[in-house]
């Protein structure tokens, strides 16, 4: 299936939609800094000098960091892709996404993202979000030929991983990662993602009332995401254990988006 096929077949499995009025700045203002009143914090995506602070932020949510995240940020090809559906929406994220493919850069690195949080210079704050390429190339390696590569294409298309989001102790309370949250879904929202989900540890059940304040639901102790929706067969990421999934497929409407 051609990646324009892939497109029109996603929208014709849109989920139920809501209302929600989003307005995702440009690429010009995540690329410089977006104020965040009050206190002179600015949110920016991650710059190579960043990844240090990143990495020890992420360890801190349970997340890991990998090398192939931090080399295509160096390369200046992580979010490659989302810049591109950024600035352009779907048909430019799309058509971005195809070049990767057939041979660009990694499209699981160009389909991610990393935002930060900036206060007096410093990074307070982190969220990273990609494509789920374990649970994609397992589906890849199940189902052989093109059909395994068609698959594997929507669910980098379709789906997103809230990798994780964390804040430095000292700067806690202050809404970043919220703020975080809601800015990266906003950007692959833009990019015409149907699925967002994530995970947490049981130990931490604060993070119930986090997520779902945030638009998420929350699932069942060892229920898993239904990727139905996107790969047309039944199926999704499992909860490891000691851990909850959590899930957003509610598009808001895009005719809200600029």
């Amino acid at each position: 299936m051609t990646s324009g096929k892939a497109a029109r077949k996603l929208r014709k499995q849109s989920p139920r939609r809501t209302t929600t009025k989003l307005h995702p700045p440009t690429i010009q203002a995540y690329m410089q800094g977006l104020p965040l009143a009050p206190g002179g914090a600015q949110l920016r995506f991650a710059r190579p000098e960043d990844m240090p602070v990143v990495a020890t932020l992420m360890a801190t949510a349970g997340a890991n960091v990998t090398e192939g995240l931090t080399k295509a940020l160096n390369a200046g090809e992580l979010a490659g892709n989302v810049k591109d559906g950024l600035a352009g929406g779907r048909e430019s994220f799309v058509r971005s996404l195809a070049t990767s493919f057939q041979g660009g850069s990694d499209p699981f690195f160009a389909c991610s993202a990393a935002l930060v949080v900036e206060e007096g210079g410093t990074v307070v704050a982190a969220a990273v979000a990609g494509p789920p390429g374990g649970y994609l190339q397992k589906v890849g390696d199940l189902v052989p030929g093109k059909e395994g590569m068609r698959l594997m294409m929507m669910g980098v298309m379709g789906t997103v991983k809230l990798i994780g989001v964390a804040t430095h102790p000292e700067h806690q309370g202050r809404g970043y990662g919220a703020t975080l949250v809601k800015h990266l879904r906003s950007i692959f929202v833009r990019c015409g993602y149907f699925i967002m989900y994530g995970s947490y540890e049981v130990t931490k059940p604060y993070l119930e009332k986090f997520y779902s304040q945030l638009g998420f639901d929350v699932l069942p102790s060892g229920q898993a995401v239904d990727f139905s929706l996107v790969l047309d067969r039944p199926g999704g990421p499992v909860p490891e254990a000691g851990e909850r999934m959590f899930v957003d497929a509610r598009l808001p409407d895009r005719s809200a988006l600029p």
